[in-house]
């Protein structure tokens, strides 16, 4: 899937509304560590491909007003966004260049679009059990 780029609260609405859902990128261009998220961040769109979520880059520095209406404080930031009743509401936000975090968040987001309710128990149910799995051994 290709990354879209905004510029607008309204083109960011629309791309949103069309999908359901969006992995948002905000990132300036002098700083180092965006270069470094952007391709992680290019990796991660074409590894989950969908229909049912968008991957979206904006330039916080050509679009100053949308700092205050997302509460930017630092660059990289991601927020993974889904549309619901007209809205844009923010499920989670990553700040910083973290890629494991990135992509772990990015799966369970993409992951939860996918799965019902009862697939989502069952696997956490799994997590658990392999994240507790070595305590067991002792």
């Amino acid at each position: 899937m290709e990354v879209s780029e905004v510029k607008s609260h309204d083109e960011l609405k629309s791309l949103v509304e069309k999908t359901g859902r969006a992995v948002l990128n905000l990132f300036a261009p002098w700083a180092e560590p965006c270069e470094q998220m952007n391709e992680v961040f290019d990796v991660l769109a074409r590894t989950f491909a969908s229909e049912e979520v968008s991957f979206v880059k904006m330039n916080i520095e050509a679009s100053p007003k949308m700092i205050s209406v997302l509460d930017v404080e630092s660059v990289p930031t991601f927020l993974l966004l889904r549309f619901n009743k007209g809205d844009i509401v923010e499920e989670n936000r990553l700040v910083g260049a973290k890629p494991a975090d990135l992509t772990r968040m990015t799966e369970e987001f993409i992951t939860s679009t996918r799965m019902s309710t009862e697939e989502r128990i069952k696997c956490v149910t799994a997590r658990s059990i392999v994240h507790f799995a070595p305590c067991l051994t002792c």
